[in-house]
């Protein structure tokens, strides 16, 4: 960027670090019945928490499990849920994603 005296000067570069959740989280089928099939794409392998909570925000269900670098789905039983409106929050790396889910 010029100033309005003709100089400039560069600013520093800073590197940043991107969440390594890539891609969208998809929910299939929803509304849902019994079994939700979550699609995460990570950037690299690691642990992920997945949590379930309620339109008053109790968590209701919640898990630690390992990913891989790519394309992951996990099948989550909701079938004990009662019907209704639901959130689904997945973190990784400090980084929250929520998705609705709608039980039948």
């Amino acid at each position: 960027m010029m100033d309005s005296n003709g100089s400039y000067t560069y600013s520093n570069v800073i590197t940043i670090q991107l969440a390594d959740i890539t891609g969208r989280i998809v929910v299939t089928p929803n509304p849902v019945k019994d079994v939700a099939n979550i699609s995460i794409t990570s950037g690299a392998a690691g642990k992920i928490q997945w949590t379930i909570s309620d339109n008053t925000g109790r968590n209701l269900m919640s898990k630690t499990l390992e990913v891989k670098k790519g394309a992951n789905t996990i099948a989550i039983d909701v079938s004990k849920l009662t019907a209704g409106q639901y959130y689904l929050k997945v973190t990784n790396g400090g980084t929250d994603n929520v998705v609705k889910l709608q039980k039948l």
